[in-house]
């Protein structure tokens, strides 16, 4: 039909179109640069231009070096000559010397003004009280005031002694309602030599107790120690029951020896 006849057209057109493109793009590239952009161009690369230029740039980079080295050259002192970018000092010894009594003269001027502002705040011994007034001082006023505190403070430690003296007996005991002790030196020595002699006495019985207890080396030993009772004959006697039956189980076991070995075997 027509229009079959249409659509086979445009298609023929279409596929002549993307043979003259693919011829185009084979000019412009080798088999190896299919995939390389539209645009691309080949590098045009000349090694004596390359060269040319790398000397330039280096011709370049020593002059900017030695202008450097000059400039720091001329800008440092006779012991800075290898330092980079030195800058000399700019020192006026005169004026150093004006700036420091400036300094010192303001110095000075701001102590004499906060001496004189803690003057006019302060009274005669330094305090520092806003509003302080000098105190209106009669050194004869002062002085009986002072002789009159003392005289009271005197018969107040008086009143007080004797208040002491009406409570307390001979040896000062503040205790209320104390009467002195009647004491008789006789009675009291008798008293004394008493409570020794029954002191002595105690001792000398506990030390008859520990003696009848103790043997002739245990004279200190602690108390409530009790002596060994010891009999000789009874020790002897159960030593040789003791010896006795050692030699009766030694004869059985010979026995009982003789009965299993003949007469040549017994030392064997």
């Amino acid at each position: 039909s027509e229009a079959e006849k249409k659509r086979a057209e445009r298609k023929r057109k279409i596929l002549e179109r993307k043979r003259e493109a693919a011829k185009k793009d084979l000019s412009k590239y080798g088999p190896r640069d299919i995939e390389k952009p539209k645009d691309w161009k080949r590098y045009k690369y000349d090694e004596a231009e390359a060269e040319k230029e790398r000397q330039r740039k280096k011709a370049e980079l020593e002059a900017k070096k030695r202008e450097a080295a000059a400039a720091d050259l001329s800008k440092a002192g006779p012991r800075e000559m290898g330092k980079s970018k030195y800058r000399g000092t700019k020192f006026d010894e005169s004026q150093a010397e004006r700036e420091r009594a400036k300094k010192k003269a303001e110095l000075e001027k701001k102590k004499r003004e906060a001496a004189a502002a803690d003057l006019k705040k302060s009274g005669p011994r330094g305090q520092k009280v806003k509003g302080f007034k000098g105190m209106k001082y009669d050194e004869n006023e002062a002085e009986r005031k002072r002789q009159q505190k003392l005289a009271e403070k005197e018969r107040k430690k008086r009143e007080a002694a004797a208040a002491d003296l009406k409570k307390a007996g001979p040896r000062g005991q503040k205790v209320k309602g104390w009467k002195g002790a009647k004491y008789d030196e006789a009675e009291e020595e008798r008293k004394r030599q008493k409570k020794l002699a029954e002191k002595e006495r105690k001792k000398k019985e506990a030390a008859a107790r520990d003696l009848k207890k103790s043997g002739p080396r245990d004279a200190k030993k602690t108390k409530g120690w009790r002596g060994l009772k010891y009999d000789e004959s009874e020790a002897e006697k159960k030593r040789a029951e003791r010896k006795r039956k050692i030699l009766e189980r030694k004869r059985e076991a010979a026995k009982k020896d003789l009965s299993k070995y003949g007469p040549r075997d017994i030392e064997k």
